[in-house]
């Protein structure tokens, strides 16, 4: 294995753990929205659905390695929706 891969595999691996902390950090901020969402007197369309919470929870690999793929934001949005709803586990 040459140093460029020993190097690639570190940086897929840093933004592996990156992503991790990113979407514990956007869960943990998710679930305190949720208590309190919907509860301003006129809410908004975005702040009643916490639209902002759920698009910082994607981090596609591919966007990181300079070459993004729609299929892959597609492939993270279906899953973060069929892994987090009860009522849709058989997706």
């Amino acid at each position: 294995m040459g140093f460029g891969a020993a190097a690639s595999g570190e940086a897929e691996q840093a933004a592996a753990a990156a992503g991790q902390a990113a979407a514990s950090k956007a869960a943990a901020s998710a679930a305190q929205a949720a208590a309190g969402r919907g509860s301003e007197p006129s809410p908004t369309y975005d702040s009643y659905l916490a639209l902002d919470l759920i698009l910082s929870a994607q981090h596609p690999r591919s966007n990181s390695a300079g070459d993004p793929h729609h299929d892959e934001l597609l492939f993270i949005v279906i899953h973060q929706v069929c892994m987090n709803s009860p009522a849709a586990r058989s997706c």
